[in-house]
């Protein structure tokens, strides 16, 4: 494992990835929390022992409802700026599985090995990440210059890979890398490869991007612990035995598959994740508003109420979507696909309108609030604080509330998580035109017709 040109052995020790190591590992700990384990474990249907509720099977919108109050209990705790928590890859994993009939046109052996795979993350209670896109090159170039990941050989027992998958978020800190493979026009046999491997595996090495953690909490609340790193992974003719191989070399099946793998329950967390993000980022426009005695200001009041009308609107897809669930083959309830995709639509449309109205409402102080070793320094701590706050006595709640809206919005850290909901699930211009390719247009067709006279 690399980071920022060195060698990294210990990421719980190590003085940029260290922070998130303990951050990450309290999510696993609330598990074994008496006043969490209900809400984020359930019975094994194997074993019976308490195990990770990301892994339950929902059947009912009561079943969507609960799954859904577990994501929002983890998202709340950092107000959503986690985009690869263990209990969304779990519903990657539920989402591979739900849609493993596809996978015998491949191989009939590859749905055995998704069940077993799902049922080894849900009793190991493993941290996943998750690598499906290829480097960025020239598209002039020709293909055969270029060293994309793909199978080098094929072996009775296996086969062996080389080149790089990214992003792989979450990556220095997970115990199994889950690989897949997002389709792109000129996708040779070769280079299709669905499968897993221990993160400790030979050959492969794990490259991270440059580290936006900033140092102390109380100035840095959310950067000082949340970077949730994004890396490249590396294989170096590595060997995948064949039970971890769940799906390969067919081209004309693979936009199929993975565009149903997160469509199950994936898209459906990271909406309620979306949601989250601006129940914080409204919280934050109230509360300045407050301390700025600015709540009531007309040129204020319609930027907030169009914050909490994008909530509201978010929440509403949500409702409608775990109200109407499809029900698949098995019985598995899945969220409605149309509420979840528009509700997608509108939180990457109106995600930067969001960001910019908090920056509005909290002014140049969003720049300029003094941070506890400036305030607490003996030379100029006293001057800041006469000059600053006088008699304000809330002021010091305000510096830090303007500490958490830069963290949000402003700075190396903001600006990575701006790239990742623009870019998780494919690009807004992509995500409207797969939503308008598979949307049923003919009853609206029908009624056009109806009003016109025309007659089929």
């Amino acid at each position: 494992m690399w980071v920022q040109g060195r060698r990294v052995e210990d990421v719980t020790s190590d003085s940029v990835l260290g922070p998130f190591a303990h951050a990450f590992a309290e999510i696993f700990d609330l598990q074994h929390d008496p006043a969490y384990r209900d809400a984020l474990t359930f019975p094994s249907p194997s074993s019976g022992e308490p195990v990770g509720l990301g892994y339950r099977f929902p059947r009912s919108t009561e079943d969507l409802v609960r799954q859904r109050q577990l994501f929002e209990l983890i998202d709340r705790r950092c107000g959503g700026v986690l985009g690869r928590f263990p209990q969304h890859m779990a519903v990657v994993v539920l989402g591979l599985y739900s849609i493993r009939h596809m996978l015998e046109g491949a191989d009939p052996r590859y749905p055995g090995n998704v069940e077993r795979y799902l049922e080894h993350c849900r009793e190991h209670d493993l941290a996943l990440a998750t690598g499906f896109t290829d480097p960025q090159l020239d598209r002039g170039v020709d293909q055969s210059k270029m060293h994309y990941f793909h199978v080098v050989e094929r072996r009775a027992d296996g086969v062996i890979v080389r080149g790089a998958k990214g992003v792989a978020t979450v990556a220095p800190y997970a115990d199994e890398y889950f690989g897949l493979v997002s389709p792109r026009p000129d996708l040779l046999a070769e280079q299709i490869l669905y499968f897993s491997l221990p993160m400790a595996t030979e050959g492969m090495k794990i490259v991270c991007r440059e580290s936006f953690a900033q140092v102390g909490v109380s100035d840095h609340p959310l950067s000082a612990r949340y970077d949730e790193m994004d890396a490249w992974i590396l294989f170096e003719d590595v060997f995948v035995p064949n039970e971890r191989i769940f799906f390969t070399e067919r081209v004309d099946l693979n936009t199929p598959i993975f565009s149903e793998i997160p469509a199950a329950w994936g898209y459906y967390s990271t909406l309620i994740r979306a949601a989250v993000k601006v129940e914080a980022l409204a919280g934050i426009c109230f509360a300045v508003t407050d301390y700025l005695g600015t709540r009531r200001a007309p040129q204020v009041e319609p930027l907030l109420a169009e914050v909490v009308t994008h909530l509201e609107t978010l929440r509403a897809f949500i409702r409608a979507a775990e109200e109407h669930p499809i029900i698949n083959r098995e019985g598995l309830a899945l969220p409605d696909h149309d509420q979840i995709a528009l509700g997608r639509l509108v939180a990457l449309e109106q995600h930067e309108r969001m960001l910019n109205i908090t920056r509005e409402l909290c002014g140049a102080s969003i720049l300029m609030a003094p941070g506890q070793d400036e305030l607490e320094h003996p030379d100029i701590g006293p001057a800041l604080r006469r000059y600053l706050q006088g008699g304000d006595e809330r002021a010091p709640e305000r510096f830090k509330m303007m500490k958490l809206a830069w963290d949000f919005t402003s700075g190396s850290f903001a600006s990575r998580q701006l790239l990742f909901e623009l870019h998780n699930s494919g690009s807004l211009a992509a995500n409207r035109s797969r939503f308008a390719g598979g949307y049923d247009v003919e009853p609206l067709i029908g009624l056009a017709k109806q009003l016109a006279g025309i007659v089929d």
